[in-house]
Order: structure tokens, then sequence, then C-alpha cells
């Protein structure tokens, strides 16, 4: 019987971890979600809503990560654009605004499908907004992290020059999660994010896919446990009372 008891009691004592969702979108549909980027020309305005992103069920890969509905892409089911001698594209999707009043340590996850011109060329990476202004999601926040800088293309025009910054570039043709710690946006009441892929003068490929973004703080949920026991003695561990009544232990 001690033995049973112990067992059930180490059982109770570690629980187990549940999370509470703040924010969750399946990505089967753009709404609420905003194309920010555009074709930029010689440090020229840029051209805006030419490229954009897509909510689409995917032909490459063959489905999104659960593999039963849609995902955001660049392009949607086309290989994403050059920007041609002289110009970049940037594609740029923001969140609606999440509240995260009274939270704090949240974790942002999401999965991504990537497929781009490889050593830095062509990228993408992630800003958030602060409740003042747009910032980088660093590689000290992510779960995996960035590959490297993208590199300076003059070719591309001047205007890319100041787009080097931090970003994946390596292929992943298989869906793969990241996990980003929100603890630097904790309690700001309208947080965003948004995902942003830079493209150079030549070569492409099937282009970044984003799938099952969600925002979530963790919560310990106990195994709700009451029974008897005809034990002898009083324990008292991590918490967990057990009350002696005559010869008997109730455990609540």
């Amino acid at each position: 019987m001690k033995k049973i008891l112990l067992v059930v009691l180490a059982f109770y004592a570690f629980g187990v971890q549940a999370q509470t969702i703040i924010y969750s979108n399946n990505c089967n549909n753009l709404t609420g979600w905003t194309n920010t980027g555009g074709k930029f020309l010689n440090n020229l305005t840029p051209v805006v809503g030419t490229f954009d992103w897509y909510a689409v069920t995917p032909t490459i890969p063959a489905g999104d990560h659960t593999g039963g509905g849609g995902c955001f892409f660049t392009e949607g089911n086309s290989n994403y654009a050059l920007g041609g001698t002289g110009s970049f594209v940037l594609y740029r999707i923001e969140s609606p605004s999440i509240d995260l009043s009274g939270y704090s340590n949240c974790t942002l996850s999401f999965w991504m499908y990537l497929n781009c011109e490889t050593n830095g060329w062509d990228g993408a990476h992630m800003e958030a907004y602060n409740g003042t202004s747009w910032v980088p999601i660093t590689n000290a926040m992510l779960s995996v992290p960035y590959d490297g800088n993208i590199s300076r293309n003059p070719s591309s025009g001047p205007t890319y020059n100041t787009q080097t910054v931090p970003a994946w570039f390596n292929l992943r043709n298989t869906w793969t999660q990241v996990n980003v710690n929100l603890a630097s946006f904790n309690g700001i009441s309208n947080f965003r994010l948004r995902f942003v892929f830079l493209s150079d003068e030549g070569t492409n490929g099937r282009g970044w896919g984003i799938d099952d973004v969600s925002i979530s703080i963790p919560a310990s949920t106990a195994v709700p446990i009451s029974f008897w026991a005809v034990v002898g003695g009083l324990f008292l561990i991590g918490g967990l009372t057990i009350y002696r009544m005559r010869k008997k232990l109730i455990i609540q």
C-alpha cells in the first residue's frame, strides 16, 4: 500500500504542463493581416501591393503543416518574384494588433517552409511592434537561430544594402517549428508581428511559407486526485498535505 501511495504522490507532484492560448491563427485566410511590401527601384518609392503574401492550399510542399488546410506563402503557389537589375523585392505581412496586457513570458509559435536562393542572397526574418516602433526579433529570442546575414548585393540597388539583417536562408523543405520568446514585449496592449522576406535581382525559389501562428503562456495544471489510503504517519510533500484521520489518510 505504501509503494502504491508513493507512486501516486509522485505522479500528483509532477502534474502536467498546459498552455493558455492568447492568439491563434491557422493561416487558412488573411483576415486581419496586411501586406505592406513592394518592389524597390533604386531608392524610389516602392511599388506597394504588387508583391504579396497569399493564403493558399500549397502544392509545393504538398499540404500545409497539418496536411489539411491553408498557409501563408509569398506569391501563393508561384515562385517568388525577382527584383531585376538595380532593384529588390520586399515581401512583408503584418499581423493584427494583439493585446498582451496582463501577460508575461509569452511564447510565439509558428511553422515555416523555406526554399530560396541560399548563401544569404535572399532571406527571411521577423520583426515585432513594441508599442512604439518596429524592432527585430533577434537570435536570442529564437529556438531556430538565423542562418547568418543577408549579403549586400550592390547590383540590386543601393537601397538593398540597407536591408542587411540576420535572416534564415538555408533550405527548409519540410515544415519546421519555430518558437519565439516574447518576454521583451510583456504587457504591450498593441503588440504586432510581421514576417519579412527579401529577394534580390536574380535566382529565386518556392519562397517562404508560414502556418499555424499562436501566442501562449505556460500554465501548470495539477492532476486532480482524491482517495483514501490506510497507512500510518503524516506526510507533507511539496505543498501536498496528507491529513491523518484516525487510521486513514485523505489526500486532496
